[in-house]
C-alpha cells in the first residue's frame, strides 16, 4: 500500500517542487479514507525528507502549520489557500488519498 502511496504521489511531487526555486512551502497534514493513518503519516515524512534535500526551498515547520489548523482538519482548497496566507507561504500542498 506505501508503495502505491509513495508511486502515485511523491514521484510526481519531486518533479514539481523543483520546477520553481527559492519559495516557502508548507505541506499540510494528509488525510485519507480507507488507508491506515501509518501509511499516510509515513507517505507524508518521506516526502518531507525529500523537499528538505531541496536547498532551495523553506519548508515550513509543522509546529507552525498546525497552529494555524488548529482545532479544523484543512481537506479543501479554500482552507489550503486560507492557511497558506496564515503563513505566508508561496506555495501549499495538502492530500487526500481514499482507497
Amino acid at each position: 500500500m506505501i508503495f502505491k502511496v509513495f508511486l502515485f504521489t511523491i514521484i510526481p511531487i519531486l518533479f514539481f517542487v523543483q520546477v520553481k526555486t527559492n519559495y516557502k512551502l508548507a505541506v499540510l497534514p494528509f488525510s485519507s479514507k480507507g488507508i491506515d493513518e501509518l501509511s499516510i503519516q509515513t507517505a507524508e515524512s518521506i516526502l518531507k525528507l525529500e523537499i528538505e534535500k531541496q536547498n532551495s526551498i523553506k519548508l515550513i515547520r509543522d509546529k507552525e502549520i498546525n497552529n494555524s489548523l488548529q482545532p479544523q482538519i484543512c481537506d479543501n482548497i479554500e482552507c489550503a489557500i486560507e492557511v497558506g496566507k496564515n503563513l505566508q507561504a508561496e506555495r501549499v500542498f495538502s492530500a487526500k488519498f481514499i482507497h
